[in-house]
């Protein structure tokens, strides 16, 4: 390739107004949708383990109590519950509790095992309020969720095999697993620092090719290799949002 003719200083250029005014779009875009009002419930199963360990030759051999009552096979499991939008969920927010559903097992026990903040009740009979539970499903009372607001929840269960589920109905507002948000976060971070880097060399290449270079009308090896970097920051900036994007949406 003929770096210096002007074929090639004409496409690079051309190249680089595509970078610049691409992102340009896509960054205001992105500060929209950053800066656009979001509800959202996260969960996150933290533990989920036996509660008792027995050797499998003592098993028939050894019974579990609790209260009178023979227990097959308890398990303790802790559920985290976490505001991940940016907007606050209101009490009126809410049509339907949310609740946790544990399948194929009998909730024995349920309650609210920490909090962040720490006065996210303001009265102790209010914690002790806001779990009820009945047969295999767990229902937390309407209560204000600011964002970043945490709450985690301890159960005792009876049952081997179990399949959990966090539900409800709230206005506007999505109920997801926590790993997903954390995937989704790496990748806000990903898409503005991509497209940082590209209308950075973006604009080092038009201040080079219009100051430096405007006299002797070339265009090193180097030049071109940038803005062919360039272009694939933006390319690879908007092909992640647009994955994010209907990833969102499912």
């Amino acid at each position: 390739m003929d770096f210096q003719s002007p074929l090639t200083q004409f496409i690079v250029n051309i190249i680089v107004a595509v970078v610049v005014g691409v992102t340009a779009i896509i960054v205001a875009i992105w500060i929209y949708k950053r800066q656009k009002l979001k509800k959202e419930i996260s969960y996150e199963i933290v533990s989920n383990a036996p509660l008792v360990s027995i050797n499998e030759k003592m098993k028939d051999r050894i019974k579990i109590l609790l209260d009178g009552s023979e227990m097959n096979s308890p398990r303790l499991i802790v559920i985290k519950l976490i505001n991940t939008g940016n907007d606050a969920v209101k009490k009126d927010d809410i049509e339907d509790p949310l609740s946790i559903q544990i399948q194929g097992a009998t909730i024995i026990s349920a309650e609210v095992l920490n909090t962040d903040p720490q006065n996210f009740f303001l009265k102790p009979e209010d914690k002790k309020d806001f779990v009820q539970w009945q047969g295999s499903e767990i229902t937390l009372q309407k209560k204000l969720f600011n964002p970043k607001d945490e709450i985690s929840i301890s159960t005792l269960i009876d049952g081997e095999d179990q399949s959990i589920y966090v539900g409800g109905r709230i206005a506007n507002a999505q109920i997801k697993a926590l790993k997903q948000q954390y995937n989704r976060a790496m990748i806000s971070y990903l898409i503005p620092f991509l497209l940082m880097l590209g209308i950075s060399i973006s604009v080092y290449e038009f201040t080079i090719n219009t100051n430096s270079r405007a006299q002797v009308n070339t265009l090193s090896p180097l030049d071109t290799i940038l803005t062919y970097i360039a272009a694939i920051t933006v390319v690879s900036a908007v092909a992640l949002y647009l994955y994010d994007t209907r990833r969102k949406n499912k």
